[in-house]
């Protein structure tokens, strides 16, 4: 949630809000609930299909392209103001990433018990 922060411009990311407050703003702004976007992280890490040099940031970015595909522009704004060569080395790197564990993210979420049972 400490990236999701720092997107959002809050004046302390460390700082919590409401957690359900947190959660929907988490779906609104990437797509998905934290729980996969830290889920999709994890497996990406396991099967060492994490782009060389990629920080969590870069899956947010990715998130928020694959949720709306805004114009270029609005896009980098979103990501902070980084150029857009920049961004959309990362985005692509993850998007060529993320199918590899698809089946993997679908499976784990539906079957495992690390999600509360309102999310399964």
């Amino acid at each position: 949630m400490y990236e999701a922060r720092k997107m959002w411009l809050r004046e302390n990311p460390f700082a919590a809000q409401a957690e359900s407050t947190e959660t929907r703003h988490f779906r609104e702004y990437f797509g998905c609930p934290a729980e996969v976007c830290v889920v999709l992280w994890n497996l990406l890490v396991l099967d060492d299909l994490l782009p060389a040099g990629a920080q969590l940031q870069h899956l947010l970015w990715t998130l928020i392209f694959l949720k709306g595909y805004p114009k270029t522009k609005q896009f980098c704004t979103l990501c902070g103001g980084h150029d857009k060569n920049t961004v959309f080395k990362w985005v692509y790197a993850f998007i060529q990433a993320i199918p590899c564990v698809e089946s993997k993210v679908v499976s784990d979420l539906c079957h495992c018990c690390i999600l509360p049972a309102c999310i399964r």
